[in-house]
């Protein structure tokens, strides 16, 4: 039964499983409460339910999903108010490098105005559940001084640059230390 279910679909069944509302679920996946709404009635006839109820049941019951899921508190990627269609090579070779524990950079090249920043999204939020201390998006196309890089990262992970106490380097380094999360870097 739950081979039948998207990740997509598991993201939000998990989400639904948490008890949280549609526009929560979209707010969390960044997606449109419709589409939400769509999910949902993907996995009911899916899972031969009719409601949140059931299927938070039958999910629970047959020991479906992993419970460590995004959260709100821990994604913070841009809003995408279309949903995303095609590209599945290229999402599939993005999955696979996210799920090896050996990759810690992966960079998506290519001519401007292909999708390289939709893409880098899409595989973002699809893998946030196994991000744990969250998945954040940092927007360096405004960045012309590279003196700025660094405490624009830490401006994107909320984390406030504290003067006087060491470098942003060190900070940053500090910050990030034996920490599992996923930073989308866009215009490098």
């Amino acid at each position: 039964m739950m081979d039948a279910l998207t990740e997509r679909e598991r993201e939000v069944l998990a989400l639904v499983m948490q008890g949280h509302t549609n526009q929560e679920i979209a707010d969390t996946l960044h997606l449109a409460v419709t589409t939400i709404k769509w999910y949902n009635t993907q996995i009911y006839e899916k899972l031969n339910v009719t409601n949140r109820k059931q299927a938070a049941a039958v999910a629970r019951r047959q020991g479906l999903l992993n419970t460590a899921q995004p959260t709100p508190n821990t994604v913070h990627l841009p809003n995408q108010v279309t949903p995303f269609i095609g590209r599945k090579t290229e999402i599939s070779e993005i999955n696979g490098l996210l799920a090896d524990t050996e990759t810690s950079i992966i960079t998506l090249l290519g001519p401007g105005g292909i999708g390289k920043t939709r893409l880098a999204i899409e595989a973002a939020a699809r893998h946030a559940y196994h991000f744990p201390q969250g998945v954040y998006f940092v927007g360096l196309a405004p960045v012309s001084n590279p003196d700025a890089l660094l405490s624009t990262i830490m401006d994107a992970l909320r984390y406030p640059v504290e003067q006087g106490v060491a470098s942003v380097e060190d900070q940053l380094i500090n910050r990030l230390e034996n920490r599992k999360l996923l930073l989308v870097l866009d215009n490098i």
